[in-house]
């Protein structure tokens, strides 16, 4: 697995951008500067062209999600914005920035991101305990944005931790630090031109921690929960009453198939956690579509490729990348590119992945 760049520039009014870095290549004959927002602009002086070669956020990166067929994700961050990724020319190719009712920009941190499995769909999840809702096909279009109240009047406002859509693209859930799992119905309408979030009655049951993963079916009928005690509870999806019930056992793997990524716990992950770790240092997973190969990501700034299941430590390939914390890792779902963010780092990586090699 290895890291890769894109070469293709954007053309943008460059009136706030700030110089950090700069670099000449005398072979080229091109001059590259780094700014203190992330970004990097390119001047040719044989073409006497300038653009921008990298535009990245400006704030740390937690929100991560990849398009189910196409070579897009979706990054969101601390800097009040989501960004769109064509994975094969490294370019934004959609962004968005929430403003309030009087038009000026909020400071939201968003933290986490969902994508449909049908394409049509995403969800961005903020620090502020909101829930956002665009269409991406027809059109690019918010939707909705679903405040989550607190759960009494002296609680804290916390984080939406998670967020997936079922399989059948019907259900979206949040995983919350409020330690609840909300639920939401799509009514949609006139062919996704217009899409409501209908909530459930209540939550899925109050966990004994924060909730941080969830995880459907692939019959989208259960979804299992994962909390920061390293707990995992079951539940019963009946859609038509909008309601989950409490599952006391663990559904029989030979009639319940679960679907898309696997939680950070559980017996199929177990290699994952390494001997000198704690127990806390493991961020996300994510699973290849032939099920062979899982991606990790630390506490420790290390990306690591397993083999799946993950039964043992040993043996996997570990890459030193980021400068802080792996908090999102996801495959493109023709299992070609990984991508991860670095949280306080402000990085995306995009790692072309070989396989047999």
């Amino acid at each position: 697995m290895e890291a890769v760049v894109s070469t293709q520039s954007t053309w943008v009014p460059l009136s706030t951008f700030q110089p950090r870095a700069i670099a000449y290549n005398s072979a080229t004959d091109q001059v590259f500067v780094g700014s203190k927002s992330n970004q990097i602009f390119q001047y040719d002086f044989g073409q006497d062209a300038a653009g921008i070669f990298v535009n990245g956020h400006s704030d740390q990166i937690w929100a991560l999600a990849t398009h189910p067929t196409q070579p897009y994700y979706v990054t969101g961050g601390y800097d009040n914005r989501i960004r769109f990724w064509d994975a094969q020319t490294a370019q934004v190719i959609q962004d968005f920035t929430f403003y309030d009712q009087n038009g000026d920009p909020m400071k939201e941190h968003v933290v986490s991101a969902a994508w449909s499995a049908n394409g049509r769909l995403v969800a961005v999840g903020t620090e502020s305990s909101k829930v956002a809702l665009f269409t991406w096909e027809p059109e690019f279009k918010l939707q909705e944005i679903f405040a989550v109240p607190k759960t009494s009047v002296n609680a804290q406002i916390e984080a939406v931790s998670y967020l997936r859509f079922s399989p059948n693209n019907k259900l979206l859930a949040a995983a919350h630090y409020d330690e609840n799992v909300y639920m939401w119905t799509m009514k949609v309408i006139r062919d996704y031109k217009k899409v409501e979030m209908i909530p459930w009655k209540r939550p899925l049951g109050k966990q004994t921690a924060a909730a941080t993963h969830v995880q459907f079916s692939a019959d989208s009928t259960f979804i299992k929960v994962f909390a920061r005690d390293y707990g995992v509870t079951h539940y019963k999806l009946d859609d038509f009453k909008i309601r989950g019930k409490f599952h006391p056992d663990t559904p029989d793997p030979d009639q319940v198939k679960w679907g898309d990524d696997p939680l950070i716990g559980g017996w199929d992950v177990q290699g994952c956690y390494q001997k000198e770790w704690d127990g806390t240092d493991l961020n996300d997973v994510t699973l290849t579509a032939d099920e062979t190969l899982l991606a990790s990501g630390d506490d420790f700034g290390i990306v690591r490729l397993h083999n799946y299941p993950t039964l043992a430590r040993e043996p996997h390939e570990a890459y030193q990348a980021h400068s802080a914390f792996v908090v999102g890792v996801e495959f493109l779902r023709d299992d070609s590119n990984l991508i991860t963010v670095g949280g306080a780092d402000n990085a995306i990586f995009q790692w072309r992945l070989n396989k047999g090699e």
